[in-house]
């Protein structure tokens, strides 16, 4: 599907705009830099009684500008406005229905069992993608053919929209996200088809920490990278799991360390990995990286290995002021 433009789509509820009310993002060009064409990119939205967010949502993947899009909503029987506002949008939907489910996990397991693109990645329905993400998302995965997980730096905002803060992601592993959990946020994290089955997809035995099982699995197998761009936004209100069920994420996070074995890991393997996130979160300038590896060298004799040296290695919050050129890791 080609995303429709902002005149064909309903207007905006009176009072919103900027983006994704009143702006779009400029279609891309139906071809690629190579002549090929944009590699399908199926979107899956979890929704359950978010009336008051999720047209915001729905119209940040539409007005994306992207030439080969699939996108598919998954409702758990909302008993507010938001089935009325999905069938507004229901003609640009690939796919979408409104019924008891067993939970989140399930309504996005739901969802990628009915898709069909390249590349995955799900936006729950109160946060919402940044202008140009998809468009930058698949020239990232048509240009580097052997890359299956991106992540990218995300906005936090609360329930008015008001800007909280920011998150520029630290490049990830599987030892790392064992050791010290997601430095990054899942609405702005995108994988390919062959990394999300050779994972096995969601396990809905999971209700809070189902992105953080899924990373650990596809990150098993995969290399990860990661970008500064700001790719979407999370939404930080009073009603959000993030909000009010931190003992059932902290039940499960002793479950997925336990079936993972971070207990078995090393003390030479997390303090490695934590010595390199620290490093890619320090600035990367050349005086900087060079006062940086003279304080820790005499500690860690390994720092002039290309694995630490390498260019795309030490990105950080500061590269997204320019002094990372690419913004990927």
């Amino acid at each position: 599907m080609n995303c429709p433009n902002f005149a064909e789509l309903p207007p905006p509820p009176p009072g919103k705009t900027g983006w994704p009310w009143t702006e779009e993002t400029p279609p891309v060009s139906g071809k690629m830099f190579d002549g090929k064409s944009w590699p399908k990119i199926s979107i899956v939205t979890p929704s359950y009684n978010q009336g008051q967010f999720i047209e915001e949502t729905i119209r940040s993947v539409l007005l994306q500008g992207y030439p080969n899009l699939e996108y598919i909503i998954i409702d758990g029987g909302s008993t507010d406005n938001a089935l009325d506002i999905i069938r507004k949008y229901q003609a640009w939907l690939t796919y979408w229905v409104s019924e008891k489910d067993d939970g989140q996990t399930d309504a996005i397991n739901k969802g990628f069992s009915r898709s069909t693109g390249d590349i995955l990645a799900w936006v729950n329905s109160d946060d919402f993608y940044f202008p140009g993400a998809l468009s930058y998302v698949g020239n990232f995965f048509a240009r580097r053919k052997g890359a299956h997980i991106l992540t990218g730096a995300h906005t936090d905002i609360d329930a008015e929209g008001k800007v909280l803060g920011y998150l520029w992601p630290v490049r990830t592993s599987f030892y790392r996200l064992l050791c010290f959990g997601m430095h990054f946020g899942q609405p702005a994290s995108f994988w390919s088809r062959k990394a999300y089955e050779k994972a096995g997809g969601m396990d809905t035995s999971i209700d809070f920490c189902m992105d953080y099982d899924l990373l650990l699995r596809m990150t098993r197998h995969y290399h990860s990278h990661s970008t500064k761009i700001p790719l979407a936004y999370f939404r930080v209100h009073k009603d959000t799991k993030t909000s009010n069920l931190q003992h059932i994420k902290e039940k499960e996070d002793r479950i997925l360390h336990e079936r993972f074995g971070k207990s078995n890991v090393s003390r030479f393997r997390r303090e490695w990995e934590w010595f390199k996130y620290r490093a890619e979160s320090f600035p990367h300038t050349k005086w900087q990286k060079a006062a940086f590896f003279w304080r820790f060298g005499s500690a860690w004799p390994w720092l002039g290995s290309s694995e630490m040296t390498s260019q795309h290695m030490l990105p950080s919050r500061w590269a997204a002021l320019g002094t990372n050129k690419t913004g990927l890791s």
